[in-house]
Order: structure tokens, then sequence, then C-alpha cells
């Protein structure tokens, strides 16, 4: 079996726990000798530091990187010809007309093959097909795929809503082509059901990190927390789509939130650590500098307890790291997964429906902080009620994220049957 994953952006390491999630999942259901091509941004950077897995880079992202500057219009025009031409190449291609690969370069040329020979293309699961964030890349990479015939499934998204009348036209010219679209909260489900398409096989499941949860995770992490010296882990990011307040307002609001909360919890004898799944790869978004924003807030007589960690660190060394820590406050939700399976609990703060719908999908959701109203008041009376209620929370917590890791790993095998029934 040979699965290609696309459209992954592996230098956040929150997207590296889904890949390895994903591959962890999929060999127990296709089989350990199952050979994975993943499909990247920045392929180069990540065959440095993933180097048991082979990057390449995604087609839809190499065709629509170069930027033409100019006259106005011409960039549209040349990125259609631009689309065109790989369009025309994946047809051919997918003909058999083998020749039809030389309108691309070597390098996409030979991914293209690559992508002919694989048995199942997976979208990789994640949140990037939504309109804030553009989706014109995927949809090309998408269509590519079609066009040589490739089976095509999304895995686990977080998707939607489509405003767009060119994106409503292009989710509908897709999605009922796919072999599965796999979900991981009800608001996606609610978003694809508004484009009003008929029998798509969608499930809605967890998240694929949590499929990479250890066995004996409980064992090594059941200790009750000492309320007088917390260790608490933060996780920030800078965050520019505020829709009640101007990005610049909503940058300061969440700032000067969190930067009360941790005086406060430092009044308390709380040690501080900052860490994040997206830092020290200078290729890619770094929030350390965010944490260095906070620290602006924060008074230097309070700055001894509080370290900020910038150095690059992988996705499991994190998951051990976290392991240490008393509780997380987090904005990324890849980091308040990698502690939900460390067995460690979270206060979490959200910036996209993905939070609201995980930690609803565990009944915690009572604890979430929208980063739209977050105050400094409303946040430190919700970290002082979350530690006082924490010895109830961490008891349930085990159980809650072993769900969540079967049905992680349950994903890859309704993908297998999926399969089997349409072939």
């Amino acid at each position: 079996m040979k699965i290609n994953i696309t459209n992954i952006v592996a230098l956040n390491g929150g997207d590296t726990a889904i890949l390895y999630g994903m591959v962890k999942a999929l060999k127990l259901a296709f089989g350990q000798e199952t050979i994975f091509t993943i499909y990247a941004r920045d392929p180069d950077v990540c065959n440095k530091l993933y180097s048991d897995l082979e990057f390449r880079e995604t087609l839809g992202f190499s065709a629509n990187k170069h930027h033409f500057y100019g006259v106005r219009y011409l960039g549209r025009i040349f990125a259609i010809l631009r689309n065109s031409r790989y369009l025309i190449a994946a047809w051919g291609v997918g003909k058999k007309l083998f020749f039809f690969r030389w309108l691309l370069s070597k390098n996409d040329a030979e991914s293209m093959m690559d992508y002919l020979s694989a048995d199942l293309i997976l979208s990789t699961g994640g949140t990037y097909l939504i309109e804030e964030y553009g989706i014109t890349t995927q949809i090309l990479d998408y269509k590519i795929s079609l066009l040589l015939n490739r089976p095509l499934a999304f895995y686990t998204q977080s998707l939607g809503p489509y405003h767009s009348a060119q994106n409503i036209k292009w989710m509908k010219s897709i999605l009922p082509k796919l072999k599965m679209i796999l979900l991981r909260d009800e608001k996606s489900y609610k978003n694809i059901l508004d484009l009003k398409l008929q029998c798509l096989p969608v499930h809605v499941t967890a998240d694929a990190a949590f499929a990479l949860m250890e066995e004996d995770v409980v064992k090594t992490n059941e200790n009750s927390t000492n309320q007088s010296s917390l260790k608490i882990a933060v996780s920030v990011r800078e965050w520019e789509h505020f829709k009640n307040k101007t990005n610049e307002q909503g940058a300061i609001d969440y700032r000067k939130s969190i930067a009360y909360t941790l005086i406060e919890l430092v009044k308390k004898n709380a040690h501080i650590t900052f860490i994040s799944t997206c830092q020290g790869v200078e290729e890619y978004t770094d929030d350390s500098l965010e944490a260095l924003a906070i620290m602006n807030y924060i008074p230097k007589e309070y700055h001894s307890n509080i370290h900020i960690t910038r150095d690059y660190i992988p996705f499991y060394e994190i998951c051990n790291q976290l392991k240490d820590f008393d509780f997380l406050i987090g904005t990324r939700l890849h980091m308040t997964i990698l502690s939900l399976i460390s067995n460690t609990p979270v206060l979490p703060i959200a910036y996209e429906m993905k939070m609201k719908g995980l930690f609803s999908k565990i009944n915690l959701n009572e604890w979430v902080i929208d980063i739209e109203t977050i105050t400094p008041e409303d946040m430190n009376l919700n970290v002082n009620k979350f530690i006082q209620e924490y010895p109830q929370i961490k008891s349930i917590l085990s159980s809650k994220i072993v769900v969540l890791k079967n049905e992680a790993i349950n994903a890859a095998f309704l993908l297998k049957d999926s399969l089997n029934k349409n072939n």
C-alpha cells in the first residue's frame, strides 16, 4: 500500500503531530509495510527535521508559489496560465500520455508521477480549508489528484463555513468525488450540510494527533498538583483575524489578559514556562515572539519566575515536557492536544471553532476562554476556579482522552472499509 499525504505544513509542530498520528493509525489499518510520501511546504527543511519520512513539495503549492508583480491583472493571468499547465499535465498523465509531464519542472514531473503511483491520496488533517486562509492552493492540488484518477480523501478536518460563491462552487465540485471526508467537530459537519450535497461519506471523529497517546501515560502522570508551588506551561500565538474588534485592540486585550493572569499566578509562587509547537524554526512562525510581547506587560520583578522557551522542540519531546507541568494554559490547538495526551489538564483559549469543538467533545467546554471576549479579570477568575477544581478535572481526564485516542485510530479503519467497499 502506498499513501501520499498532502497539504501539510510540517514546520508547524502541531501539523507534524497530526502527520505522525495519521501514520501510526494508517499503519495499524493498512499494515506496517505501508509506504508514505509526504507533500508539504519547505520540504528540504522538513527532511532535515524529520529524516524518517520522505517530504516533497505539494504540487498545488508548487504551482502557486511564484507571484508576478507588475501591471495590474497580469499576476492573475499568469496564475491562471500556470495552474492550467499543471492541470493539463495531470489530465495527460492521467490518460497515460506521459509526455505531458514535461510541461512541468523535473521535480514537479517526478512528484506528479509519484501521485499517479499512489494507492490513496490523503489531504492531511488540520484547519486549512477555511476562507480566512484561502483555499486556492488546496483546490488545485485536489483537481490534480482527481485528474490523475487517484482515490482522494480528507483526513480529520475543521473546515468552512463558505460564503464566497467561488469557494462554494469549488467545494461542491470536489467533495462528491472524495472517498471519505473525516471531520473533527460538529460545526464542520454543519458547514458541509450547508452546501446541500447528498450522500457524502462523512464521519466526525477525533483529531489524528490523539492516536499518539501512549498506553502508560496515565500511570506515569497521575500525581495531584501541588497548589503551593504550581508549574504551569503557557502556549500563545499571534492572531490577526479578530471579528468583533480591530486586530490591534484584540492583540492588546489578549496580551494584557495573559500578562495579568501570570502576574497573579507568580504572586502565588507559580513557575511559568512559555512553550509552543511553533518556535525555533527560522522558516516558520515563532510563537516565542508573542511571548516576548506579553512580557512587556509584566513588571520585571516577576520575570524570574517566568521562562520563555525559544528553541525548536519536536512534538514528542514537548509531550515529555508537558508531563512535568500541573496544567497548560493553551492557545495553540495542538499544544492542548499534546498536553491532553500527556494526561496534563488544559485551560484553553479559543481563537477558532476547532478548540470549542474539541473541549465540547470531552465535556470540558465550560473552561474555554474566547479570544474575542477575553479580559484580564475574567481570565484570572477562570484560572483560579480551574485550580480549585483541578483534582476533579484531572481524575476524569484520562478516560475521556482514551476515547479520543480510540476514535483517532478507528478513523483509519473507517477509511480502509470505505475503500474496500468502493473497489
